[in-house]
């Protein structure tokens, strides 16, 4: 008796657990997706039947993620919606979704429709069968892993004997141009005018997009043929791709030696008396003597309203960014700045001789032309000369141009050389200096934007955002006031001509080195970090020495035995 006793408490108690536990119904019809192919912030929509219009959705992605050269992965990605109607949903992919995908690449899984029950008390779902949904970027993820991907892909494409037509992304799969003879393509029985569809399930819209998965030494191509009905999959072999990666004692003692050269260079040789030059240049840039307020106001009422201009026109670009998809080529940026530096430099040397005015000229066109290699390499490792896409960087200063690349610091050095370049404006005429203003307006916000990151990573929201943009503008605009500062530095045509060149030529070298070497990941973040770390220490040493006030007429080095 008592044992049914137990019992039967215990199946009341089960039962009361089960009311209280929420009811999942599959209850709705989810055939499909549009569009297929679908990049941040665009709007998605889900077909089916017996959705409840007006109603908040939640859609969940769930499958295998698979991306070029990487290994497939399981994910489950939510996006929160609205049924617009009956039979469709409708939500925007948000970078949020994009990051937690992975980046680029195919999802092979179904798409889940979730709504609440009406009590409250449940939800009803809604499944699709198996599809296949295109995740793409909009932009730069990281500098130069897009030219590392392609150099990749090509190796492989060349491998097995294939040559592919570049085509719309929007387009299904590339077409091959031309299968050589005698090549791994034309014995699995490929021919010109087939179509890769898919490399290892990511569908291809470009040519880096054909890889083979990381230890694999076959890869499995998915291809069309016309007059054929269904697409057919071949798996070739590949020669493999062996990596060496550095071992970790390895990289340690190349970035520990490299920063004790650094070291050693910086405060102790003789070129430690590079801090007190730069000491020095500021100190003579500035009067000692103390102004009062009226004289500063005299000295300096011209300049608030170009300062109050460049103010706003900074913060403008994170408010339009909101509703706007901004986008700035390098080679337009570059041939307006020569534009309007050489027309402020023509009006600014008016009353000059011919030969003095041309000197002039070939001044400012070599500026923007550093200004140019600078930001120019940089767009060389990113793989596109967008600079929106490029100064979409992660929030994490670690993570910044910076301190990820090494030609970032004389990248950095270069532009704000060829920035601050002086042309000796007759008399006092406003306009081009006003003009000029503008360069450097816009070279402060491309550095800041590419090196140290932009107005947002795209995945930042509500106070996240508005304090990236806060931080852009503040940047932006504290490089624009030492570039117009640096300007006006007493230095002469001779040394920026040397600085400017050493610093083209290393970054020139550096460049290629990075493109033809590809060295590993963490050998080239660790020697940036070191580079940045050094110069931070530099410019720090400087600046103590001009706050201090021990400037002499013949800087000498810090350390006695130099």
């Amino acid at each position: 008796m008592r044992l049914s006793s137990t019992i039967l408490w215990a199946s009341c108690l089960l039962a009361l657990m089960a009311c209280e536990t929420p009811r999942e119904a599959d209850l709705l019809v989810v055939t499909g997706i549009d569009p297929t192919r679908i990049t941040p912030e665009r709007m998605i929509r889900v077909q089916g039947s017996g959705f409840p219009p007006g109603r908040e959705a939640v859609l969940r992605f769930d499958g295998t993620m698979r991306r070029p050269g990487a290994a497939p992965t399981e994910v489950s990605v939510e996006l929160r919606g609205r049924a617009i109607a009956a039979e469709e949903i409708e939500a925007r992919f948000t970078p949020e979704a994009l990051e937690r995908f992975g980046g680029r690449g195919t999802l092979h899984g179904r798409v889940i429709a979730i709504f609440d029950a009406a009590d409250g008390r449940g939800r009803v779902i809604g499944r699709s069968p198996e599809l296949e949904v295109d995740v793409v970027s909009a932009t730069v993820d990281r500098l130069h892993g897009q030219l590392a991907r392609r150099r990749e892909a090509a190796a492989l494409l060349d491998e097995l004997g294939l040559s592919l037509a570049d085509e719309s992304p929007d387009a299904e799969g590339l077409p091959i141009m031309h299968v050589r003879g005698s090549s791994i393509a034309e014995r699995a029985g490929l021919m010109a005018g087939d179509r890769l569809i898919a490399a290892e399930g990511v569908r291809t819209h470009d040519p880096s997009d054909v890889l083979a998965s990381p230890g694999e030494d076959t890869v499995s191509l998915r291809f069309s043929r016309p007059g054929e009905a269904a697409p057919f999959v071949v798996l070739l072999p590949t020669g493999g791709s062996a990596t060496h990666d550095l071992r970790a004692e390895s990289v340690r003692g190349v970035l520990i030696a490299l920063a004790w050269v650094l070291f050693v260079g910086v405060l102790l040789a003789p070129t430690a008396s590079l801090a007190d030059w730069i000491a020095s240049a500021a100190h003579s840039a500035s009067s000692t003597r103390r102004r009062s307020l009226p004289e500063l106001w005299k000295r300096y009422r011209r300049e608030i309203p170009a300062t109050a201009l460049g103010l706003l026109a900074l913060a403008c670009l994170p408010a339009l960014d909101r509703t706007l998809t901004l986008g700035f080529k390098l080679e337009a940026v570059v041939l307006g700045l020569v534009a309007t530096r050489v027309g402020a430099t023509w009006l600014g040397t008016v009353h000059r001789p011919l030969g003095a005015r041309l000197v002039a000229l070939v001044g400012a066109v070599l500026s923007v032309l550093a200004v140019g290699l600078g930001l120019g390499a940089v767009s060389a490792l990113g793989g596109t000369t967008d600079l929106a896409a490029l100064s979409v960087q992660a929030a994490a200063p670690w993570d910044w141009t910076l301190l990820r690349v090494p030609i970032s610091v004389p990248v950095l050095g270069l532009v704000c050389l060829g920035a601050a370049w002086r042309s000796e404006h007759s008399g006092a005429l406003y306009l081009p200096k006003l003009i000029d203003d503008m360069v450097l307006l816009v070279v402060a916000a491309a550095a800041v934007g590419v090196l140290v990151g932009g107005w947002g990573s795209g995945t930042a929201q509500g106070p996240a955002r508005l304090l990236r943009g806060a931080q852009f503008v503040g940047l932006s605009f504290g490089l624009w006031l030492w570039m117009r500062r640096a300007r006006r530095l007493p230095r002469s045509p001779r040394t920026t001509l040397l600085v400017g060149g050493s610093l083209g030529l290393a970054i020139s070298l550096a460049t290629i080195a990075l493109v033809v070497f590809e060295p590993a990941s963490v050998l080239t973040v660790g020697v940036a970090r070191v580079l940045a770390g050094a110069a931070a220490l530099l410019i720090v040493s400087a600046m103590t020495r001009l706050a201090s006030g021990r400037l002499e007429s013949r800087p000498k080095p810090l350390h006695r035995f130099a």
